[in-house]
């Protein structure tokens, strides 16, 4: 495993990298795989050479960094070093979990841990996060300063409609946007994250794909998805076999940036009913979406930074995220469709034949 002891400025040489968001985002790691992470299960090795990497204007970095590996006896202890701000949980007196957020001027904002806290930090515990949920909290506040923002959302194109899928999980995001990609021909761009700058939205191929056990291809994919719908926190320690969006309906399936033309809600309901909604509670809605998936508001890490070094990281964010959801609200058709996902489909196709 790659130690970096200058994390920030040499993280085009990390061995491992993955572009997630094509052409906006790439990130650089010294793991391959960072339990937790939603938006890629696994990262590639870098290419040897630099005209093979592909370009992303937005990059950040997730490194391996010891340095004093000595436990805090007194407790957790949060310290401000030149541009970083490092937070140190001791576990007993035998070690402690270090993570420090750098943010520097020409280098992609970067999170770095000890090989302590990359071995046991697979599930977010008190002030200590997974180390998946620290890199997801980076690559938002990443994306949020340069004008684009994740949605918690599935989404998808046919025939010059883009629409945005909008609900809390187990509403049916991913079976009715699958369906429309296997029998209709869709496109897509994400079953459960989406990118989008206000006017278009961009795909998130490398997510993996929450489907039903028995939809999954290959007996170990079946039985690994079956043992995360009855096993709490399966992902962080249990071995998978996941399939992400681009593998499950091949590269052609997956859709090119495209403006957004409907934000469609849909809710769980016995009583089926379809509207359109006014601006403000769209709004509202996609940013409440946002906030029971997202925890960058919340990061301890990131929140000590603002503290620590008088800065608005978490704010501006929020700020930034408000103003891109809003951007993109007023130019689209905003549709609440409450019913089951049978009445969600039959109302979803209208909507794609413009019926």
């Amino acid at each position: 495993m790659t130690k970096d002891n200058n994390p920030a400025g040499s993280h085009s040489d990390l061995p491992y990298q993955k572009t997630l968001i094509p052409g906006v985002l790439s990130i650089h790691s010294s793991f391959k795989k960072l339990t937790g992470f939603p938006l890629c299960t696994k990262l590639e090795e870098r290419p040897n050479s630099t005209l093979d990497q592909p370009f992303a204007p937005i990059q950040v970095a997730v490194v391996q960094q010891d340095k004093n590996t000595n436990p805090t006896p007194s407790g957790k202890e949060y310290k401000a070093d030149g541009l970083s701000t490092h937070i140190r949980t001791p576990f007993g007196r035998l070690f402690s979990l270090d993570a420090e957020f750098l943010k520097k001027e020409g280098a992609p904002p970067t999170i770095a841990v000890n090989s302590a806290y990359k071995r046991l930090a697979n599930l977010t515990v008190g002030n200590v996060s997974s180390l998946g949920w620290l890199a997801r909290d980076l690559v938002n506040i990443a994306l949020l300063e340069r004008g684009y923002a994740l949605l918690h959302a599935a989404a998808l194109t046919f025939k010059g409609r883009t629409i945005l899928l909008v609900g809390l999980s187990n509403t049916g995001k991913t079976t009715t946007a699958l369906k429309f990609a296997q029998n209709l021909g869709a496109k897509l761009y994400g079953d459960d994250l989406v990118a989008t700058d206000g006017r278009q939205l961009f795909p998130c191929p490398h997510t993996a794909l929450n489907i039903p056990t028995n939809s999954t291809p290959g007996l170990l994919a079946k039985t690994t998805q079956l043992a995360r719908t009855i096993i709490p926190f399966y992902e962080n320690f249990g071995p998978e076999k996941r399939h992400t969006i681009e593998h499950f309906v091949g590269r052609n399936a997956i859709a090119s940036p495209s403006p957004c033309s409907d934000i469609v809600f849909l809710k769980r309901s016995a009583n089926q009913r379809t509207e359109l909604i006014e601006k403000n509670s769209a709004t509202a809605q996609l940013s409440s979406s946002n906030r029971v998936e997202f925890t960058y508001y919340d990061n301890p890490l990131i929140n000590a930074h603002d503290f620590l070094h008088n800065q608005n990281n978490i704010p501006d964010a929020e700020q930034a995220e408000l103003r891109v959801i809003g951007q993109l609200v007023d130019q689209s058709r905003n549709i609440l469709i409450k019913g089951q996902p049978s009445y969600f489909e039959a109302e979803l196709k209208k909507i794609l034949m413009d019926e």
